[in-house]
């Protein structure tokens, strides 16, 4: 979706993010600290905690653990937007979070309340039927909806903001395509869905390659490496070998086809972002190419990000600091009122520190991912044509 020559709609805002590597350790704006503590716990309203008193209202939804406070990856959501208001609010917006319990009808209730407060954007991640809920509320009557996740509900003014392991896939696959492999086999969990299999293997065929086949693997590494021997046709007639999976067995798939010696000295394999770090390191993994969000402009934050909440910077958290970034930038050049659907659906996109992103008019993200290659155990920017194995 993007122009050729990416062009950002909102200057500014890729300006004030990308100077923030200038220094280091800024301090942030003490309207980002109406919460002395990391962990949230349990208020007696609706409104659990806020971040900035002035300027429009973000309204972040999110679940509290069973101890009372956010957890996991509800934690890094909060974090990561608590930082961002400090960084770039610059009193255009503040956050007011809210709890999402998850009972049946409360979300959209959640958004309506929003709304009738002021609020413009609604932030959150939110379980498929919440997102349907929130979806079916008319978009004059809720806030323009962020989802943490990738967006899937149809509705108005609802759009997403992660890129999800399909997603890694198709980039990862047209960069191999487009350095000449064109004979694709794609090796996936037993679990895969089917349909994201089906968006893969559309994606191969729209760029005017093959798929020899789609082997499904599963079970201990003994299973593994028998679902690869018995397919070895469609296997040695591939050029490119595409292998997803969220666990360590990616690496017994690779080194399974590699130990077979029959498929082609420059058969090139894909992996994608639901590989764990840990498999990088295998010498399997060696030379693998992967799709993934852009990791240089991960590094904008993550030095400040640990400074503060004493841990690595989480993808998580990037994505949140993006959803509050965009909703200042926009009200920022275009006021309270700016979240129109032309502007976040402007074919120029935007940059933040999860790297360029768009949306499609109907809000699902459009992300432009990175290709990096695994040498040595470590991620590099791949170079234009992938190294012979």
């Amino acid at each position: 979706m993007f122009e050729r020559g990416i062009r950002f709609v909102l200057a500014p805002l890729a300006i004030t993010v990308l100077s923030l590597s200038a220094g280091c350790q800024s301090p942030l704006d003490d309207t980002a600290n109406a919460s002395k503590s990391v962990d949230i716990k349990p208020p007696p309203s609706q409104v659990q905690e806020a971040f900035g008193t002035k300027g429009a209202e973000i309204t972040l939804m999110l679940p509290k653990g069973a101890s009372g406070v956010r957890e996991g990856r509800y934690r890094d959501f909060h974090d990561g937007a608590q930082l961002a208001v400090g960084e770039l609010g610059g009193e255009q917006v503040f956050v007011k979070i809210v709890d999402d319990t998850g009972a049946p009808g409360e979300a959209a209730k959640l958004a309506e309340a929003a709304k009738a407060r002021g609020s413009v954007a609604l932030v959150g991640l939110f379980p498929a039927a919440e997102l349907a809920s929130i979806s079916a509320v008319p978009a004059d009557k809720r806030p323009t909806v962020f989802d943490l996740g990738r967006g899937t509900a149809s509705g108005a003014n609802v759009y997403g903001l992660a890129s999800d392991e399909t997603d890694s896939a198709i980039a990862g696959v047209r960069y191999a395509i487009a350095t000449g492999r064109k004979k694709v086999v794609i090796l996936a969990p037993a679990s895969f869905s089917t349909a994201e299999e089906q968006r893969i293997t559309a994606a191969i065929t729209n760029d005017k390659a093959t798929v020899t086949g789609v082997v499904r693997y599963g079970g201990d590494e003994a299973a593994i490496k028998a679902a690869v021997a018995s397919n070895a046709g469609p296997i040695s007639a591939a050029d490119a070998a595409l292998v997803l999976g969220g666990t360590t067995a990616p690496a017994v798939v690779v080194g399974a086809i590699k130990a077979t010696g029959k498929t082609p000295a420059t058969m090139t394999f894909v992996g994608t972002s639901g590989w764990p770090g840990s498999v990088y390191s295998g010498p399997a993994a060696d030379q693998t190419v992967i799709a993934l969000t852009d990791q240089e402009s991960l590094k904008l934050i993550s030095g400040r990000y640990q400074s503060r909440f004493k841990r690595p910077l989480a993808l998580d958290a990037a994505y949140a600091y993006d959803a509050v970034a965009t909703v200042a930038g926009i009200t920022r050049l275009k006021g309270p009122d700016g979240l129109k659907p032309d502007i976040l659906a402007n074919k120029a996109g935007f940059r933040g520190v999860t790297g360029v992103f768009g949306w499609n008019k109907g809000g699902t993200i459009d992300r432009k991912l990175k290709i990096y290659r695994v040498d040595q155990g470590k991620l590099v920017p791949a170079v234009n044509t992938p190294p012979t194995l």
